[in-house]
């Protein structure tokens, strides 16, 4: 090891350093003191011992997030919904969180509702710090964003440090130090059975009262129904739908139907006696509309639920005529509400919470908990109490 003053009055430091793999390194730093140089030098060896940079980039956390959005996201095997989502996440927050300057700016008041954002992009990865990304959410928070948009917003970060430090632009991801935004889990809003009533019975004279149908009888996103496929439907012996993907509008391409991300949510649901004379009677009026419009029908798809032209439907619009159609049946809710309605009154009937989140396409069983607890919960509790009714009884 040497250390030296230079002309210009700074220190420099170099040392080789034998790395991992057995190769030898020279690592050089400069600094302002003699003292300074040495603990640079000392930071810089352990980091090339182990084969990280001996320095971060000076690449902008914008720069960076930009190329992770054009490379990494894009080849990753993310849902293109997700895709799409985050690439709109890192331009609103990041890439267009100002201009100029390597630090961010100071936190603004609470009070201060239309101060800029925190300009977290602007700063380079050399300088970036745990407590930088903590005053960003912490600016979000008072802007009123939500824990859970937070939450994704700090996933973000994570995984393009994530990647910058597999690139060897940076030693360590320093977002890895900071806290998710705690969200106390939503509890699902769910119809009671007068309430299904009601709505079906609102729904009866409606075109698609048989997609209301459906959803209410399998619990189906409704992405997925409007994504399904006459050949994924069975109606005859032992009827069935396979769900195979989404129907999803992605920015520049408009109504596609994108494949399910994980084998549970490509899955196969068996139709009760409700849905499939629902999907029968559709499939009847559909092929009346098809010879109606003759050569105006679409030649896409064979998309179970159309338009009278046989295009897809739109869930933008679909979701407009939903909400009308609940406030008519007097229960409100979303296309949602109906698929939580579906899970929470199969678990209120002592149906496993496996079996459900089969059913409604979890990754994790521990999703179903966690939307879904309270009514196991309440089921659990109606066991115990039946079982210590019937031992009561044996002691009698």
């Amino acid at each position: 090891m040497s250390v030296w003053k230079r002309k210009d009055g700074r220190y420099g430091a170099k040392r080789v350093v034998t790395q991992d793999d057995g190769r030898n390194r020279l690592v050089q730093v400069t600094a302002g003191t003699r003292r300074e140089a040495l603990a640079r030098l000392d930071d810089a060896c352990r980091r090339a011992a182990v084969g990280k940079p001996t320095r971060d980039s000076s690449a902008t956390l914008a720069v960076t997030a930009a190329r992770w959005v054009e490379i990494t996201l894009a080849s990753s095997d993310r849902a293109a919904t997700t895709k799409e989502l985050y690439a709109g996440e890192v331009r609103r927050h990041l890439i267009g969180a100002g201009t100029g300057g390597g630090t961010a700016t100071a936190l603004p008041s609470p009070a201060s509702d239309r101060s800029p954002h925190v300009r977290v992009g602007q700063i380079t990865l050399r300088r970036l710090r745990p407590s930088d990304i903590e005053e960003f959410l912490l600016y979000l928070e008072r802007r009123g964003f939500s824990a859970t948009s937070r939450r994704r917003i700090l996933q973000i970060i994570r995984a393009v440090l994530d990647t910058a430090m597999r690139d060897g632009l940076v030693g360590t991801n320093v977002a890895r130090a900071v806290g998710r935004p705690s969200a106390p889990p939503a509890e699902a809003r769910s119809y009671s059975p007068g309430q299904v009533s009601s709505l079906l019975a609102a729904a009866e004279r409606e075109r698609l009262s048989p997609l209301i149908v459906l959803l209410a009888h399998t619990g189906l996103r409704v992405g997925e129904a409007l994504g399904l496929n006459w050949e994924e439907v069975t109606l005859g012996e032992d009827p069935t739908l396979r769900v195979n993907g989404t129907l999803v509008r992605l920015k520049g391409v408009g109504l596609t139907k994108t494949a399910g991300k994980t084998a549970r949510a490509r899955r196969s649901i068996p139709l009760d006696a409700a849905a499939t004379h629902a999907l029968a009677k559709w499939r009847q009026n559909q092929v009346r509309e098809r010879l109606l419009a003759g050569s105006l029908w679409s030649q896409g798809p064979n998309w179970v639920f159309t338009t009278e032209l046989g295009t897809p439907l739109d869930q933008r619009n679909l979701n407009r005529w939903y909400r009308n159609l609940s406030a008519t049946a007097g229960v409100g809710g979303t296309f949602h509400t109906l698929r939580h309605t579906f899970a929470s009154l199969l678990l209120a009937d002592g149906e496993s919470v496996r079996t459900v989140a089969d059913l409604m396409g979890h990754a994790k069983t521990s999703t179903t908990w966690d939307t879904y607890g309270h009514v196991a919960a309440e089921t659990r509790r109606s066991a115990t109490d039946r079982l210590a009714r019937l031992m009561s009884k044996e002691w009698l």
